[in-house]
């Protein structure tokens, strides 16, 4: 993703600017756009501080109306906000709802099996409920190990066995690929997790099939 920012002028005219040069001294391009915008002298500016990027351009967007949220952007906040709140309890933490739904197989391996949109692209057979920082967690190499198999019920695992085991039989040299990645990578791990034979649901008896379906 571009680090790159812009300051629109009244004019049209843009200027883009570096975030991650924040902290670093401001530019002569800065302070003059800064002196121009604000009708100060550059005396003004630089009494008593020394004036960082970061605020220079803190300071532009302010004076050109481009440091807010549009309003249409903060109702689909609000509303994304209550409808995670709905959500059931986060799968690794146990946090009471303002869940997020998480792929527990990867979207774009499931776009590499036959019959993805008939077959495989159910949000509602593949989808786990993570919370924000936990969503966040699980696709970070600093984790470690990264695996999601304790987050699955029967009927998930039942799931991730037989999309592993399609790319198995329609991908082998790609699932080959995954594999080799070090455990802390997601998708990695999920494989190394199918070959261990970690998704197989062990039969149960009949009366415990049958308690179940009361």
């Amino acid at each position: 993703m571009s680090r790159a920012r812009p300051i629109i002028l009244p004019d049209g005219e843009t200027f883009w600017v570096d975030t991650k040069r924040n902290n670093e001294r401001a530019t002569e391009e800065q302070l003059e756009l800064l002196m121009t915008v604000e009708a100060v002298e550059l005396d003004d500016l630089l009494d008593g501080i020394e004036l960082s990027q970061g605020e220079a351009i803190r300071r532009l967007r302010k004076a050109l109306g481009q440091d807010f949220i549009p309003e249409a952007v903060l109702k689909r906040r609000a509303q994304m906000r209550n409808e995670r709140k709905a959500q059931p309890t986060c799968r690794m933490c146990g946090r009471a709802g303002d869940s997020t739904k998480h792929h527990f197989i990867n979207k774009w391996i499931l776009r590499e099996l036959s019959s993805y949109a008939r077959r495989w692209s159910s949000r509602q057979r593949n989808c786990i409920p993570l919370c924000i920082e936990c969503h966040r967690m699980i696709h970070s190499r600093s984790r470690g190990v990264n695996s999601i198999v304790e987050m699955l019920n029967d009927t998930e695992k039942q799931f991730a066995e037989e999309a592993l085991h399609t790319l198995s039989e329609e991908h082998p040299k790609l699932l080959i690929l995954i594999a080799r990645g070090d455990d802390s990578v997601y998708e990695s791990r999920l494989v190394k997790d199918w070959i261990e034979g970690r998704f197989v649901v062990e039969e149960r008896p009949v009366t415990e099939r049958v308690l179940a379906a009361l």
